[in-house]
């Protein structure tokens, strides 16, 4: 099955780049369908906008999208292309890994992390104010009344909201509680507690599918296993990766139905009990059997 995706080749550089990413992701021998939507500055020309409705409506309806480089036009009376998407997708998180490879020489060594920024806030919110607008003038009057600084009338002016709603949402996809925050700022160290994140385990799913058949489910051995190998994701990541892709689980099956090989049966015996036959208690036994290969079921009552 073919997953598919909103590409968005975009202008200038874009479509060089998209197409790049585009060859290398085929190239995993992963089938896409590719929903080819045009945005940016040669759209703004013929459809009077850079971005579209169509544009949205397909990402909305894939639920993912790649984007090339779009240009953003100074002075012709439009935001960003990219500062429209948040808004209009509520785009809450920009997510920036960091991770440092073997070959590959930088400033920094051993560099694991990942950098989360909000992006529909503070500057992202795009609440601004050009000079000479009466607004601005309001808004002075309240800094002034507050006993803030004075804005000057020549001033153009950006707010910056910045929410405990937008802090709460991202710390809970991550999953950061705010114990973990309270500790940091308590002891004054910049160090974090270490997050297991699910890309760690998702890069051994094979080699754990392999051990967790012949370590007979036995998860610490299988961790023991990983660890032993080089791996280095926590025990905690391991459980949670087992749990969110079914390993180790069994499919609940349907009531009602049986699930066998052609030629395979079931028989069912259920323990003696007494029922009343012509007013007298009579012990009987009864039995079911399935035969799955013709799906007939065949059931008995006998005395005992």
């Amino acid at each position: 099955m073919a997953y598919k995706v909103t590409l968005i080749p975009g202008d200038g550089t874009g479509p060089e780049i998209a197409e790049a990413t585009r060859r290398v992701l085929e190239a995993t021998g992963v089938a896409f369908e590719w929903d080819v939507q045009h945005a940016g500055i040669d759209v703004m020309e013929t459809e009077g906008t850079p971005l579209p409705d169509r544009v949205l409506d397909s990402i909305r309806k894939n639920r993912i999208a790649i984007k090339g480089p779009i240009t953003t036009p100074v002075g012709a009376g439009f935001r960003s292309v990219n500062v429209a998407l948040r808004k209009s997708l509520d785009l809450y998180a920009c997510l920036r890994p960091c991770k440092s490879y073997t070959g590959v020489r930088s400033r920094y060594e051993a560099i694991d992390l990942v950098v989360v920024r909000e992006n529909t806030e503070d500057l992202y919110a795009g609440i601004e104010f050009e000079r000479g607008s009466p607004y601005i003038e309001r808004i002075s009057q309240i800094t002034q009344e507050s006993g803030q600084a004075a804005i000057r009338p020549d001033a153009g002016l950006s707010l910056k909201p910045i929410s405990e709603f937008g802090t709460r949402r991202i710390a809970k996809e991550l999953r950061v509680s705010r114990a973990a925050v309270k500790s940091v700022v308590e002891h004054g160290t910049a160090l974090v507690p270490r997050l297991a994140r699910n890309e760690l385990a998702l890069a051994h799913r094979a080699e754990i599918l392999e051990l967790h058949h012949s370590c007979k489910g036995n998860l610490v051995r299988v961790h023991e296993e990983l660890v032993a190998g080089g791996a280095t994701l926590s025990y905690q990541a391991l459980t949670a990766f087992c749990r969110r892709h079914g390993i180790g689980h069994e499919p609940q099956k349907p009531a009602g139905q049986y699930h066998f090989k052609p030629g395979e049966e079931m028989q069912h015996d259920t323990s003696p009990h007494r029922v009343k036959i012509g007013g007298k208690d009579v012990p009987v036994e009864t039995a079911s059997l399935v035969l799955a290969h013709s799906r007939m079921l065949y059931g008995t009552c006998q005395r005992v």
